[in-house]
């Protein structure tokens, strides 16, 4: 059979995958069957691969449309979360305000965050009052009279000073009280106060402390 030699011939190869059934056509109207049928195992080849990347993409069209739809359910419960979480915290600020008006102090239900120091010795770190055998202390009333109730107590009830564990609530006021002293044997750090905690205008007064981060002063 002539080919036509006189129109060139155009086959979209960026477009194979898409159009290759329409190629093929092409190539057998442009040629013949004669001419294509030596290379029918490529061919066949080809249209099985075609196949399966027809598959497949139809497979992740479905894919893409769940994750779409997955994507909008997270959002969803991520939001209503959100709104759960603000009504509980709401609810127990009003609880926690309740109990106070009513009792004093309330247990924290959420650590108060504090600065303290620590004195150091040859046996290890000092506060106020006690040597700090691990990272977490718990309060004790150094009244003799030992008030009711747990500690820390009203600050009507016992001292000076009142009881409990003191962290303040601003590093710079923490520093300030220590102007010009020799801080070569200071350790200050971040403590989580719990339990009972009595909040006071500059610190906290608690009945447990956690060592959060210690760094030399």
């Amino acid at each position: 059979m002539e080919r036509p030699l006189d129109i060139p011939l155009r086959v979209d190869r960026a477009g194979s995958v898409v159009h290759f059934r329409d190629s093929l056509a092409e190539l057998r109207r442009r040629f013949g069957p004669e001419v294509v049928r030596p290379e029918r195992e490529p061919i066949e080849r080809a249209e099985t691969l075609h196949d399966k990347v027809i598959a497949l993409r139809g497979r992740a069209m479905a894919v893409r449309a769940q994750i779409v739809e997955l994507e909008r359910e997270l959002a969803s419960c991520e939001s209503q979360a959100m709104g759960y979480e603000r009504a509980v915290e709401g609810l127990l600020g009003d609880i926690i305000d309740r109990i106070e008006a009513g009792h004093g102090p309330a247990w924290s239900p959420w650590p108060a965050y504090g600065y303290r120091l620590w004195r150091v010795e040859d046996d290890g770190l000092y506060g106020a009052w006690d040597r700090w055998e691990e990272p977490r202390l718990t309060a004790r009333c150094l009244n003799r009279r030992r008030p009711s109730g747990p500690v820390p107590h009203d600050v009507e009830a016992c001292g000076p000073p009142s009881c409990g564990i003191y962290a303040v609530k601003e590093l710079p006021v923490l520093m300030s009280e220590f102007v010009g002293v020799d801080k070569s044997r200071l350790v200050v750090g971040l403590v989580a106060a719990t339990g009972r905690v009595v909040e006071h205008a500059l610190a906290y007064r608690a009945q447990h402390v956690r060592v959060v981060a210690v760094v030399a002063a």
